[in-house]
């Protein structure tokens, strides 16, 4: 069993899940950007309800991103060709969402982060009605916290708040 770090809603309509392994890779991330903001995509299936993204990997930035240490712009380079081929696998798996760091700061998302979501996430043409962000704030190699939204349409963020560690099956 390993544990499961999940994001729901207040009304339980939207949720997000990541395993220990995604955290890990995204931890692995932000420690070798150097202090500066990174991400990516998120990528994964649903539930069998479709209420909950299951994160089975955190891409990290593609070839053509930019980083500051106060902000992140996920690139496009190699995305359509990637997650056409994560949709061939016999498992599929497609895009969820974006996830990014901030480095030793607050994991709180900005009217930034939301423009962001709006115009990459909503509008990226990867086919995700309610893709979901996730921000990695702190000291990836110390003390850290993640905070999770999800964006059912193009105006009001929705807040998902975080469950205790759980074990998944």
């Amino acid at each position: 069993m390993k544990p499961l770090y999940t994001f729901v809603s207040h009304d339980h309509r939207y949720g997000v899940a990541l395993p220990q392994s995604v955290v890990q890779d995204m931890l692995i991330q932000a420690r070798a950007s150097n202090s500066l903001e990174t991400g990516g995509i998120l990528i994964g299936t649903y539930n069998e309800r479709h209420d909950t993204a299951l994160v089975s990997r955190a891409d990290g930035p593609p070839p053509d991103s930019k980083a500051t240490s106060h902000r992140f712009w996920r690139g496009v380079q190699g995305l359509a060709e990637a997650l056409q081929r994560r949709w061939s696998r016999p498992i599929r798996t497609f895009y969820l969402g974006e996830w990014h760091y901030h480095p030793f700061s607050s994991p709180e998302r900005s009217a930034l982060d939301d423009a962001t979501m709006v115009d990459t996430g909503l509008h990226s043409g990867f086919g995700c009605e309610v893709p979901v962000l996730v921000i990695l704030g702190g000291d990836p190699g110390g003390a850290w916290t993640l905070r999770a939204w999800a964006y059912p349409n193009s105006h009001m963020p929705t807040a998902l708040l975080e469950l205790f560690p759980q074990n998944q099956e």
